[in-house]
């Protein structure tokens, strides 16, 4: 039986949703009866986000984008569409993916206007993801569109952190690098990158404050460019802290061999024992 205390019950069937423990059928059911959409979108969006290689994930698509559109009082940013969108790549249903992705296309403008930046690319990279497994040249028209916008932005730490997204998205969108027959997207995705870093560097002696909005994506997406980036900042001071974030970012995620390896290295890499404590500290209560 549910508990007598509606916010108790609102928070079990909540963390219930974002543990997986409801089918697609499920989470709509319940959802369905909660008052506020923004609450509702929440549930969705950490049931997609948890559930992106489920087939029946269509159905919570589909009831989140309707509801997010005939909502006037709630306005969707680009975070939501992305974690919405997460199960599309896998999504067996061709017809529903093509669906899907236009009618994200048609609302382009508002998603792109709500933001944050690194959100809406990170969008644009899994409809570009999706989209690959149908129509290559689709896919890869939306990549080199994709570059461009980023290769336009002006603040360098945004464009740190969306050449990150782009760079490790591309890797998933054409493993194989077929793209490089119509242009070198990848390439030129690194090179940007590099040079992005290189400015941003050069042109205050923060180094620290200069990366750190793009440290956190830049670690998780492209880690051997991350120990690259700190090893250029220019007081140990700065890279003992930058190393401290780069750990943090990367404990955030699901635990892998490959993540034990990277913070294992930055555990080493810091000389200031209290900064290695404190690393510690917040590794473990993440």
């Amino acid at each position: 039986s549910k508990v007598k205390d509606p916010a108790i019950q609102m928070y079990l069937n909540t963390t219930s949703v974002h543990f997986g423990n409801f089918s697609a059928d499920g989470v709509i059911a319940e959802v369905s009866n909660w008052e506020k959409t923004s609450d509702k979108i929440i549930a969705l969006r950490a049931w997609t986000s948890k559930n992106r290689n489920n087939q029946e994930a269509s159905k919570v698509i589909d009831y989140a984008l309707d509801l997010i559109l005939k909502t006037t009082t709630y306005t969707a940013n680009a975070k939501v569409y992305f974690m919405l969108a997460l199960p599309l790549p896998s999504n067996s249903d061709i017809d529903f993916v093509r669906r899907i992705i236009s009618k994200l296309d048609g609302l382009k403008g508002p998603i792109e206007q709500s933001g944050p930046t690194t959100e809406y690319i990170k969008l644009q990279t899994v409809l570009a993801e999706a989209e690959s497994k149908f129509n290559r040249q689709s896919s890869f028209y939306r990549c080199q569109d994709i570059y461009y916008y980023i290769d336009k932005m002006t603040d360098l730490s945004t464009k740190i952190a969306c050449f990150s997204v782009f760079a490790s998205a591309l890797t998933r969108i054409d493993p194989e690098q077929n793209f490089s027959i119509q242009g070198p997207l990848f390439e030129l995705a690194i090179d940007s990158l590099q040079t992005a870093v290189g400015q941003i560097l050069a042109k205050t002696a923060s180094h620290f404050e200069a990366i750190k909005p793009a440290l956190p994506i830049l670690s998780i997406t492209q880690p051997h460019l991350a120990f690259d980036v700190i090893s250029r900042l220019n007081t140990t001071k700065r890279k003992d802290k930058a190393l401290s974030e780069m750990i943090l970012a990367i404990s955030s995620e699901a635990p892998s061999l490959s993540h034990m390896e990277i913070i294992s290295d930055c555990f080493n890499k810091i000389h200031c024992e209290s900064v290695r404590c404190y690393a510690i500290k917040m590794t473990i209560l993440n």
